[in-house]
């Protein structure tokens, strides 16, 4: 994963919108929607809640996130 799709992702977790997103990191909302489809094709989720959910379990049941 990217590092700027590591900031999308840590956003994304903590409830802020795309738009809030893209505000947040100067970067356009289609860019920010490209990276988000890009981080649920690699985790293998289909949602928000679905990635939430995914991040919310213990340390040991979460996936590891390569740096």
């Amino acid at each position: 994963m990217s590092d700027a799709q590591r900031k999308v992702l840590d956003l994304l977790i903590v409830g802020c919108t795309e738009p809030q997103i893209a505000e947040r990191l100067g970067r356009s909302k289609h860019t920010v929607h490209d990276h988000t489809k890009a981080i649920y094709a690699q985790l293998g989720v289909k949602s928000r809640v679905h990635l939430v959910l995914l991040f919310s379990r213990p340390p040991s049941d979460s996936p590891a996130r390569n740096d």
